[in-house]
């Protein structure tokens, strides 16, 4: 069985910069900016939110698929190796960032925390369908973050922002994960 070493590490095109927050805009098998993870299958070490705005998309790992369509998301925890495939005439983005931009600092409770997320194998995709309430909370702040992104250039606390909302979208995340049920891999779609 090949490895996770065995696949692209797609590595955050911003991972250098002072704000290593990017977003991916794919729309009709196209994406922006170019990634090396995009169409192959891939893994990275940051955390990956995925907003579906047209059409469906098909995310699989090395033990499952996923369809995601319209108006739904997903996230996919770090070190998971998948494959985004969109359907003709898909539009969605991707979120990605580094796990400490919601850990705040290095050994606070809030790194804990996260970890209980990010350390989980059975939360390496979690779907946000509208089937449980607090998903709309979920989506409401994706829908968020795709607008600040397309304000971004007349938007002076734009990276702030951004981690406001990051930081709402994971507190949400946090605050209902444990209350519903664990998905394992072998069991998502």
């Amino acid at each position: 069985m090949k490895k996770k070493r065995d696949y692209v590490n797609s590595v955050n095109l911003h991972s250098r910069s002072d704000f290593p927050y990017l977003v991916l805009h794919a729309e009709d098998g196209d994406v922006q900016p170019r990634n090396p993870g995009f169409r192959v299958m891939h893994w990275h070490e940051d955390l990956q939110f995925l907003y579906v705005m047209e059409g469906r998309v098909r995310v699989s790992t090395l033990e499952t698929a996923v369809e995601v369509h319209a108006g739904r998301a997903l996230f996919i925890n770090r070190d998971v190796v998948h494959f985004v495939e969109p359907a003709h005439g898909a539009r969605y983005k991707s979120f990605v960032f580094p796990e400490y931009f919601v850990s705040f600092y290095f050994g606070s409770p809030a790194e804990k925390m996260t970890q209980g997320i990010t350390r989980n194998p059975a939360l390496a995709l979690v779907e946000f369908d509208l089937s449980k309430p607090w998903h709309d909370e979920v989506l409401r702040l994706l829908a968020a973050l795709s607008a600040l992104e397309r304000e971004k250039v007349r938007r002076p606390l734009y990276s702030y922002e951004t981690l406001l909302r990051l930081s709402e979208l994971w507190y949400v995340l946090l605050r209902n994960i444990e209350r519903s049920e664990a998905t394992p891999l072998s069991a998502v779609g």
